[in-house]
C-alpha cells in the first residue's frame, strides 16, 4: 500500500515541474487555464434562443425578395413553345461592318450568339466581340432613352428624355447656332447603315451649316502613328476590295 500511496501522492501533488529551471505551465498560460469559463452576465438557454430568432428573422426580412405573381397569357406569343428554344437571323455592327448572326433564344430572352454560316462575312464563326453582345443585352447601364443636358464631369445622372423631346430640342440648339452664323458638327459612331447614311445626308442638304462627323467610339491609332514615322504618312492602309477579283 506504501507504493500505492507515494504514487498518488506524487499524482496529486500541484502541476509545478520537477526541473526548477523550466517554468510552470501557469507562467505560461495564465492563471486560469484550467478553469471553466464563466460569463459575467450568465445567458439563459431561452434568452439564447430568443436572441438567435430575432436575428435569423431580421437577416430573412432584409435579404427578401419582392413578391412576383404568374400571370399566364391570355395568347401565347407565336412559334414559342416553353422548354424549345427557338433561332433568329440578325447582324451585329462592329464598326462599319456587318456580321451575320445566328441568336438561340428561350422564351424571349437570347442565350447563345453563333456566327451565321450562310453570312458571306462570318461564315458560322464568332468572335469574342460577338460574344460579348450578349451581356450588352443584359446591360443594366445600357442607354435605354435620350439623355439631354448631361456633361461630361459635372453631371453624371438625370438628364433622361423622351425622343420627341431630344429631337425638339437638338432642333432649337441648330436653329439658334445658324441665328449666329455658327456651324454645327453632330459626331455620330461607326455605322454601315444605308438607312442611317441617307437620313444625315438628308439633313446636311435641308441644313447646309449642319455637318456629320463619324467618329469611332473606340481609337486604335498605332497604325497611323508607326506609318507617320516610318514613311512620313498620317494614316492606316485600308484595303480596295472594289478592285479585289
Amino acid at each position: 500500500m506504501s507504493k500505492y500511496e507515494s504514487s498518488h501522492d506524487n499524482m496529486s501533488s500541484s502541476n509545478e515541474p520537477l526541473d526548477p529551471q523550466q517554468p510552470s505551465l501557469r507562467d505560461e498560460f495564465g492563471e486560469g487555464y484550467d478553469t471553466m469559463p464563466t460569463f459575467e452576465n450568465p445567458i439563459s438557454r431561452r434568452s439564447f434562443m430568443a436572441l438567435m430568432s430575432a436575428s435569423m428573422a431580421v437577416t430573412a426580412a432584409a435579404c427578401r425578395r419582392p413578391n412576383h405573381k404568374l400571370v399566364p397569357s391570355v395568347k401565347s406569343p407565336e412559334y414559342i413553345i416553353p422548354g424549345l428554344p427557338n433561332h433568329y437571323a440578325s447582324a451585329f455592327m462592329l464598326g462599319n461592318v456587318a456580321h451575320g448572326v445566328l441568336v438561340k433564344v428561350r422564351e424571349g430572352r437570347p442565350v447563345k450568339v453563333e456566327g451565321n454560316d450562310l453570312h458571306p462575312m462570318s461564315g458560322g464563326k464568332s468572335t469574342a466581340y460577338l460574344q460579348a453582345t450578349l451581356m450588352n443585352l443584359y446591360d443594366p447601364d445600357r442607354i435605354r432613352q435620350a439623355i439631354i443636358g448631361r456633361v461630361p464631369g459635372k453631371s453624371k445622372s438625370g438628364g433622361y428624355s423622351t425622343p420627341a423631346n431630344a429631337i425638339n430640342t437638338i432642333a432649337k440648339a441648330i436653329s439658334e447656332a445658324q441665328a449666329s452664323g455658327k456651324q454645327t458638327r453632330i459626331l455620330i459612331d461607326e455605322h454601315c447603315s444605308p438607312a442611317l447614311a441617307n437620313l444625315c445626308r438628308e439633313i446636311e442638304t435641308a441644313a447646309p451649316h449642319v455637318k456629320f462627323v463619324t467618329m469611332p467610339s473606340t481609337f486604335a491609332d498605332g497604325a497611323a502613328l508607326a506609318n507617320k514615322a516610318l514613311y512620313g504618312m498620317d494614316g492606316e492602309f485600308v484595303a480596295d476590295l472594289s478592285k479585289a477579283t
